[in-house]
């Protein structure tokens, strides 16, 4: 018996240990101060936090400069969406007129819209990419040496400005870059399918090296290190700039902007065809148009979603060690949420104290 009531002391010691413990951290969470981070609580979903964060924190770098360029688009898509309606108007008034004179009138404003139109579009650009002819952005996916032993790594190359719908690549496909160095001369062409669709040559200076040269022709560049002949075949995708993420590490969607110039509209630069069957484009232009500035919002909406989850989460692990008022909460429900986790983890130490209560009761009753 004398042992037991020791054992029994003990246990009630220890429970009212354990009820201290938790009516500190039920006092710290009523006064506004969630949890000491040195507790095991505290460090557990602390760990879980910050991996979190780590994670968000490389997503939030594409956040940014995603919905600046997004917003940079839109602002594109509604002067475009604004110039093909004038066009509009313009057709409609030469599917009304019987004056031939009036006509060719009607149809050099046209033209000149449309000229200004696909002008405007190849001069807007944004972090260097021409984000109304599609917000292409493509990757080098190998570079095979041909000859020479001249080291070339994709930092060495930049294929960003590559139109390659002009070329008949679709979304996410293949193309190759054969570039040749023979003297001071460099040739850079353009494949598909291993046919060469574009070319161009430039002259470099032989003594300056690194040099680095531009094939703006094509929208390619390459770092030149050495005087050293060569020849290299660099394989790229077509890939976009613009990089959606989801919930998980691997959980991402890349996605293309759609063009805006008068040709990929399906747009004619004359009225050759008839006012008619021209009229009938520019209300497919412009349905088209309508439903992208709607998708645009919703991407722009899907962006500014994660950038909210990335302040909660951070706000959630800044809240461990710290008080309330010094969190710049963006929803009640985070605080609510982050106490219903403590108050769980707590109530396990509880249920364990209790589970003493009525063993050291059970000892006292023998």
């Amino acid at each position: 018996m004398k042992t037991g009531k020791i054992s029994s002391a003990y246990t009630l010691k220890e429970v009212s240990v354990k009820t201290e413990e938790l009516k500190r951290s039920i006092q710290r969470i009523s006064s506004g101060k969630i949890r000491n981070p040195d507790s095991p609580t505290g460090l557990y979903l602390s760990s879980l936090i910050k991996d979190k964060v780590e994670k968000l924190d490389f997503i939030s770098q594409h956040i940014t400069k995603s919905v600046n360029t997004l917003q940079n688009y839109e602002e594109v898509l509604s002067s475009v969406i604004s110039s093909v309606e004038d066009m509009k108007l313009i057709v409609e008034r030469a599917t009304q007129v019987n004056d031939p004179d009036e006509f060719r009138k009607l149809e050099k404003a046209y033209t000149e819209r449309f000229l200004a139109l696909k002008e405007n579009i190849r001069k807007t650009t944004f972090l260097g990419k021409s984000i109304a002819l599609g917000g292409y952005s493509n990757s080098v996916s190998g570079i095979k040496l041909i000859s020479g032993s001249i080291d070339v790594n994709p930092p060495d190359l930049n294929v960003s400005g590559i139109n390659f719908r002009i070329y008949g690549v679709e979304e996410f496909g293949s193309f190759q870059i054969r570039v040749k160095k023979n003297g001071n001369t460099v040739q850079a062409n353009l494949e598909v399918n291993g046919s060469t669709v574009a070319t161009q040559t430039k002259d470099i200076l032989i003594d300056n090296f690194p040099n680095t040269v531009d094939f703006e022709e094509i929208g390619f560049s390459i770092n030149v290190s050495s005087k050293e002949d060569f020849e290299i075949l660099v394989d790229v995708k077509a890939e976009p700039l613009l990089v959606m993420f989801g919930e998980g590490e691997n959980d991402f969607e890349k996605f293309f902007l759609p063009p805006l110039d008068p040709e990929s509209l399906g747009l004619k630069m004359d009225l050759s065809e008839g006012a008619d069957v021209n009229l009938g484009r520019i209300k497919e232009a412009l349905k088209f148009l309508s439903e992208t500035k709607g998708k645009i919002g919703e991407k722009m909406q899907n962006f500014e979603t994660r950038s909210d989850m990335n302040s909660v989460i951070q706000a959630k692990h800044k809240i461990l060690g710290s008080f309330l008022s010094e969190t710049d909460m963006p929803s009640e429900s985070v605080i609510l949420s982050l106490k219903q986790n403590i108050l769980q983890a707590d109530s396990l130490v509880l249920q364990r104290a209790i589970a003493m209560v009525f063993q050291a009761v059970e000892m006292l009753r023998r």
